[in-house]
């Protein structure tokens, strides 16, 4: 953890958003053609949740709206018991592909399947391949 956009993205529980990754000391190269990158965070929701405990969230997500919002200086603090669970890592071969509205709309769609999986199948029933509590 902590190592990598991805790394960063999991450690940091935070949506990243970077412009050129040639730019980045820890940058480990999937594929040679990438020149940016977003990376959403994925959370299950803990024990603790109580009420809130069938909604699941992306970092950065923490409005009610139809309207993506993502920067680094709207990212909601980690929420206590909840469970990091996946990220998604999006490439791309143009330096500054990716806004924080694009981050705002990946937050969306996480937030979407990460909540239908987590009330239909949940982390137990081995839904996701290769799920696994870090």
């Amino acid at each position: 953890m902590g190592k990598g956009v991805c790394g960063t993205a999991a450690s940091q529980r935070t949506t990243q958003v970077i412009k050129d990754v040639l730019e980045l000391e820890n940058y480990i190269a999937c594929d040679e053609e990438t020149r940016s990158e977003v990376v959403v965070p994925v959370f299950l929701p803990g024990p603790q949740a109580g009420a809130a405990a069938g909604a699941a969230t992306a970092a950065g997500d923490d409005h009610d709206d139809d309207e993506p919002k993502a920067s680094a200086d709207s990212e909601p603090e980690w929420r206590a018991g909840e469970r990091l669970c996946a990220v998604l890592d999006i490439d791309g071969e143009q330096v500054g592909a990716f806004t924080a509205v694009d981050a705002g709309y990946l937050q969306a769609i996480c937030r979407e399947f990460i909540t239908e999986w987590a009330a239909t199948a949940g982390p137990g029933a081995g839904a996701v391949s290769g799920y696994s509590e870090l």
